[in-house]
C-alpha cells in the first residue's frame, strides 16, 4: 500500500525548469513521473548595442522575465491540473555562458551584463595570452597554445578592471547570469563548475573540494595585473546539478511559488 501512494503521488507531483537564453527567458512545468511538459511560456528581453562589437542587457530584466514567464507557465498548467503551484517540488535554472555581472555589496548590478556574444575584450584576450604564457591555470585550456576567447571571464573582467574602474572598483560580485539568477532565488552567491572549468580557467575539483581560494588561478591573475578579481568571484563553486539552496520567501512570491521548493 506504501508503495502504491508513493507511486501515485509521482504521478501527481511536477518539476519547473528554467531556461535564460540570448533573447529571452522560458519556463516550463514537466511531469516529474515522464517527463511530459504541462506548459510552457517565454519573455524576451532587450539587447542593446551600444557600440559595434557590444552587446548588453539589464540583469534586472532577467529576473523580471523569469517570473513572468513562471507566472506563465504556472497559469496555463494550472488548466490542466487544479492544485498547481502546490505539486511543483523542484526547480532547476540554466543560462547562456559567458554573460558577466558586476554587483554592489547587495547584490545589486552596476552596469548592464556583458553578454556572451559581445566581443570587446579582443584585445585583452591577447594581452592574457601574452602575459599568463606557461602558467599552469592557462594551460588548462587548449594547452596554453590559444586563441583564448574574448566571450570568456578574464578578458571581460580586465576590459571592466581597465575600462570602467569606479564600477570595478565598487563590484563586490563579479559572476554570470545563472550565478545572479540563483542568488536572487536562494540568497546563495556560487557558481558552477562547468563554467568555471572552461570559461574561467580554474581547477574545480579542487574548488568544489576544498576551501576558498583552493583551485582558483592566482597566479595566472597576477600576471595579468588582475589578482583582484580573486575577492570578487564567489567564493563557493558547486558541481552541476548540485542543490543550490531553498528558494526565498521573497522570490517565491515573486514567482508565484511555494517558500522553501529546492
Amino acid at each position: 500500500m506504501c508503495l502504491s501512494i508513493s507511486r501515485f503521488c509521482f504521478l501527481l507531483f511536477s518539476s519547473l525548469l528554467l531556461s535564460g537564453g540570448t533573447e529571452s527567458v522560458r519556463a516550463g512545468i514537466f511531469r516529474v513521473s515522464n517527463g511530459e511538459m504541462l506548459a510552457s511560456a517565454s519573455t524576451a528581453y532587450e539587447t542593446s548595442f551600444p557600440r559595434p562589437g557590444h552587446a548588453e542587457q539589464s540583469p534586472k530584466d532577467w529576473y523580471a522575465g523569469l517570473a513572468e514567464s513562471v507566472r506563465g507557465a504556472i497559469s496555463k498548467a494550472s488548466k490542466l491540473d487544479k492544485q498547481l503551484p502546490e505539486r511543483i517540488m523542484g526547480l532547476a535554472v540554466d543560462t547562456t555562458c559567458c554573460t558577466v555581472v558586476c554587483l554592489d555589496s547587495r547584490g545589486e548590478p552596476l552596469r548592464p551584463s556583458i553578454q556572451w556574444m559581445d566581443s570587446r575584450a579582443a584585445p585583452y584576450a591577447e594581452k592574457i595570452m601574452r602575459l599568463g604564457r606557461g602558467d599552469p591555470f592557462l594551460q588548462r585550456n587548449s594547452a596554453g597554445q590559444g586563441p583564448l576567447s574574448a566571450e570568456w571571464m578574464l578578458p571581460k573582467a580586465l576590459w571592466l578592471k581597465t575600462e570602467t574602474p569606479e564600477v570595478w572598483k565598487a563590484a563586490t560580485t563579479v559572476c554570470e547570469y545563472q550565478d545572479f539568477i540563483n542568488f536572487r532565488l536562494t540568497g546563495r552567491m556560487c557558481c558552477c563548475n562547468l563554467q568555471c572549468a572552461t570559461r574561467w580557467h580554474w581547477d574545480t575539483r579542487e574548488a568544489v573540494a576544498k576551501p576558498f581560494p583552493s583551485g582558483r588561478p592566482s597566479s595566472l591573475l597576477a600576471k595579468i595585473g588582475l589578482s583582484d578579481l580573486l575577492e570578487k568571484w564567489p567564493r563557493e563553486c558547486v558541481e552541476a546539478g548540485q542543490e543550490v539552496g531553498k528558494l526565498t520567501t521573497k522570490a517565491a512570491k515573486n514567482l508565484g511559488l511555494k517558500p522553501g521548493l529546492r
